[in-house]
């Protein structure tokens, strides 16, 4: 690389860094100071977020074929572990849960 080769690139390379320094000294991310008043929270509860039902003796009691049956359609979550008994399965479905809208996670 020749002399002048290498001074242009040095003085392009200056410029470059330059217009960095100066585009990035603009940047902000908003004012870092809290909103005058109590402090309180912003957040959603997950019952806001995303509300799901229980599955337990409560929210889907069972029948004689099963645990638990969830009789209507919705967003379900378990609470702890389930076993089945000898003479009865862990969770069912009725009818009118069966949908293609159903959002039943296992």
């Amino acid at each position: 690389m020749n002399r002048t080769a290498l001074i242009c690139t040095s003085i392009a390379s200056l410029a470059l860094l330059a217009a960095g320094a100066m585009i990035s000294s603009r940047v902000t991310a908003g004012p870092l100071d809290p909103p005058a008043g109590a402090v309180s929270s912003t957040y959603k509860t997950l019952a806001e977020v995303e509300p799901r039902i229980a599955i337990n003796a409560t929210n889907t009691p069972g029948d004689g074929a099963n645990k638990y049956v969830i009789s209507l359609p919705g967003s379900y979550y378990l609470t702890a572990d389930i076993v089945g008994g000898n003479d009865a399965g862990p969770i069912g479905s009725a009818p009118a849960a069966t949908s293609p809208w159903a959002n039943i996670q296992y």
